[in-house]
């Protein structure tokens, strides 16, 4: 009698995105390309599986680890060869800066190409890279996304992808995410995270950015989205000021939906630790997925890049014309959601909130 372990009876019972389903959305006139999804082995998914926790482990152990190192300094300060081993990590990290661009010889490694398999990823676009390269030479662009999640395994895939279009490094480098100023600083973190390209959020930054016609990703709910959705509802923030700073720089701006960012990993929805989280701009939270640990679980992640919104320049926008383009986003979002989120079994029942 042969016996078959937990993780992949798991495996075996992963979310799969609706194959008919995505045979109908290519011939829809909306969208440009599909890729995905992909054909993949137990081992290729493993080691997906593998990638994916290396990231999730990190996020819930390098803050654990530094406010663990922190009193044990000061009960034991810098008297014995312990304290400088176990200080080491965090010493090393925290002088030596992030990676400034995004690392194209780890993102399209063989082990990071496995991750959008674990996930079954697919993408849809409604402008394909090579229009969003050509549209992006016009004009700064900013790629709107949401939901956050705890951790964008959506962004990644996309980031890490070997089944997309030949540009897609050229897309990853000229578009940087936006990331709460915490993350470009915090030891060890910021050294795993920096391998996609990251740029301070800070609007300052974001302007600065637009001035040179430079292109971002910008995470437009921020960590407050994290302590919104569940697995029986998805709900999303809805903010304005992405809208008005892009009318006044000139940008365009991008909507883009990452059906699974939600699913991935649970949440501890406690008020304390997302008044802290929300304070930082980082997860302070506890949080779970295979078998109770950091890995996330095999949930089927759906990348949805809609249309650019054509949004006009006005230096100085008045609150009726933020709020009337801020509701086409809205709108787009909406019906982003809408028309997808069939393509994904765990949203196919789900219902959009926006909260404002």
């Amino acid at each position: 009698m042969t016996t078959t372990s937990p993780l992949l009876k798991t495996m075996a019972g992963r979310t799969l995105h609706d194959r008919d389903a995505l045979l109908e959305i290519v011939k829809s006139k909306d969208v440009q390309k599909i890729y995905g999804p992909p054909e993949s082995t137990p081992i290729e998914r493993m080691a997906g599986l593998f990638t994916a926790s290396v990231f999730s482990w990190v996020y819930y152990l390098a803050p654990a680890y530094f406010f663990f190192v922190l009193p044990y300094l000061l009960i034991f300060r810098l008297t014995s060869l312990s304290t400088y081993v176990i200080l080491a990590p965090m010493m090393i990290s925290a002088a030596l800066p992030a990676f400034k661009v995004c690392q194209p010889a780890v993102l399209g490694s063989w082990i990071m190409a496995q991750m959008p398999k674990y996930f079954d990823y697919v993408e849809v676009l409604e402008i394909d890279d090579e229009n969003l390269a050509a549209l992006a030479k016009q004009r700064p662009l900013i790629l709107a996304v949401q939901p956050h999640g705890v951790f964008s395994y959506g962004g990644v895939c996309s980031a890490v992808i070997n089944y997309s279009s030949p540009i897609r490094p050229a897309i990853v480098h000229m578009f940087p995410t936006a990331v709460a100023s915490v993350l470009l600083s915090f030891p060890i973190m910021k050294h795993v995270l920096s391998i996609f390209g990251l740029v301070d959020a800070s609007k300052k930054s974001m302007i600065k950015m637009c001035q040179k016609g430079k292109c971002m990703v910008l995470y437009v709910g921020g960590i407050a989205e994290l302590f919104m959705s569940s697995s029986k509802k998805e709900a999303i923030k809805s903010r304005t000021g992405f809208i008005r700073l892009a009318m006044q720089q000139g940008a365009d701006v991008v909507p883009l939906y990452l059906f699974g960012n939600t699913t991935a990993l649970n949440v501890l929805k406690l008020p304390v630790l997302e008044k802290i989280s929300r304070s930082m701009g980082a997860s302070m939270t506890v949080f779970w997925g295979l078998f109770g640990t950091p890995c996330p679980l095999p949930k089927a992640v759906t990348y949805v890049r809609g249309k650019p919104l054509g949004l006009p320049k006005v230096e100085n926008p008045t609150d009726e014309q933020v709020d009337e383009w801020h509701k086409k986003y809205v709108a787009e979002v909406k019906r982003i959601f809408d028309t997808y989120k069939h393509l994904n079994p765990d949203y196919a029942n789900k219902d959009l909130t926006i909260v404002p």
